[in-house]
């Protein structure tokens, strides 16, 4: 059954405008310096509650059609393709307007923006618009500090968000073998599965900015938006590249698309202090490193991959005489390395003891599709009564490991989190 919006924006409203009242009432009470009645506490804090509950259904009816429009194919693809029509400064005045004044913006100002809409519609209030190239382009994070696995993975740019089927090897690294003139060649099938490359959106989630920042001439406002929704939506597609869960809800992450051919298990005694300890994580990173095959480790897309407490823990090793066993001089060894190899902090990868804290392997065979860039929209009138206005910003991503004899990581007895999926190397 369709929701109808337009009702529900009038009731947001008069539960606004009771919020406001209660809110007055409360402030002269504070002014008088005398008790604050009951009623009018209790009276606020209602009114603040449905309006929380009728945003929420708001925002649910608005992504329910809005995912019942990419599913019909009404996604506006040429908007993603013209990055060039994007770079202008124009187009970016318009976006900028279009976030502080929402729809009062000028006539003038939509008509800039009605070409990079990000659905096929009519309607100013649906869809939202694709960020400006300009913008998109400073807010670039470094790859070894931010998003990291994301930001190293192949990236496949797609405009539309159609289901791929993609073909994933198995074979590994597969040897010839010399004949005879007359002898028969033999036959070794290539060993292919399918996964599909899907498109899930990822979500900023609700940024809230106050009325007074919006009017600020001196702010970027578009810049100021964009970095924080690049930061969310970067931050959510790593991890959901990492910790996927697979399904239709979710991708299905590194930590469940390695094969249990490629896992290296390792025994941590009790005590993390240990010399014993420290033996064993040592040796495990050796044989994650030597489980995947020299051949995927001689090029320039080979890394380890850690969190930040991990490498904690890796610096703090010491020898008998106290002297610590890991060091680098950081100014020449940029980016850090573990045994020669790269080392790439992820603080979405799990801490020691959880499986997956060690993922090490050829990273140009993770497959990362962005479906068309990052769109921004503004959430009029939802937060009126608090004086700020609501943005929205989001992308839609896939992820799928190409080559499942490219990586490999590290589990840990009794661990069973995280179980491979179906397929396997022969």
């Amino acid at each position: 059954m369709k929701v109808n919006l337009t009702k529900l924006y009038g009731e947001l409203r008069k539960a606004q405008d009771k919020a406001k009242e209660f809110r007055s009432k409360l402030q002269e009470a504070r002014n008088a310096g005398g008790n604050i009645p009951e009623e009018v506490e209790n009276g606020l804090y209602a009114a603040l509650e449905e309006c929380e509950e009728i945003r929420s259904k708001i925002l649910e009816e608005q992504e329910k059609r809005e995912m019942d429009a990419i599913l019909a194919g009404n996604v506006n693809e040429k908007a993603h393709e013209d990055t060039e029509g994007r770079k202008t400064s124009e187009y970016r005045k318009a976006l900028t307007e279009y976030l502080r004044n929402g729809q009062h913006c000028e006539r003038e100002t939509f008509k800039a923006l009605n070409e990079y809409r990000a659905m096929n519609t009519t309607n100013n209030e649906k869809g939202g618009y694709l960020v400006d190239t300009e913008t998109l382009s400073k807010v670039v994070e470094s790859k070894y500090t931010f998003g990291a696995i994301y930001a190293i993975s192949n990236k496949l740019k797609t405009q539309s968000g159609n289901p791929i089927q993609w073909a994933v090897s198995k074979e590994g690294i597969t040897r010839g073998v010399i004949v005879g003139e007359a002898e028969n060649h033999g036959k070794s099938d290539t060993t292919f599965g399918n996964e599909v490359l899907g498109a899930h959106k990822i979500s900023s989630q609700i940024i809230l900015v106050s009325d007074e920042l919006l009017m600020d001439a001196y702010i970027d406002i578009a810049a100021y938006i964009t970095r924080i929704a690049r930061r969310r939506v970067t931050l959510g597609i790593d991890y959901y590249i990492i910790n996927g869960q697979g399904g239709n809800a979710q991708p299905s992450g590194l930590l469940i698309q390695i094969p249990a051919e490629m896992r290296v298990e390792v025994t941590l005694p009790a005590d993390p202090k240990s010399k014993e300890y420290y033996i064993a994580v040592y040796d495990g990173l050796v044989d994650v490193v030597h489980k995947v095959d020299a051949a995927y480790r001689v090029g320039s897309t080979y890394h380890i991959a850690i969190n930040d407490k991990t490498l904690a823990t890796i610096r703090k090793w010491k020898d008998d005489n106290g002297n610590p066993i890991y060091v680098r001089d950081p100014r020449a060894d940029w980016p850090e390395t573990l045994f020669g190899w790269p080392l790439v902090i992820d603080n979405q990868l799990p801490d020691l003891g959880h499986n997956g804290a060690v993922i090490a392997g050829d990273f140009q065979f993770l497959i990362v599709r962005e479906a068309g860039d990052m769109v921004v929209k503004r959430l009029d009138e939802l937060y009126a009564e608090t004086g700020q206005v609501g943005f929205l910003a989001w992308q839609r991503f896939g992820v799928v490991l190409e080559d499942l004899a490219a990586m490999a990581m590290m589990t840990f007895a009794g661990n069973s989190e995280n179980t491979p999926e179906e397929d396997e190397l022969p």
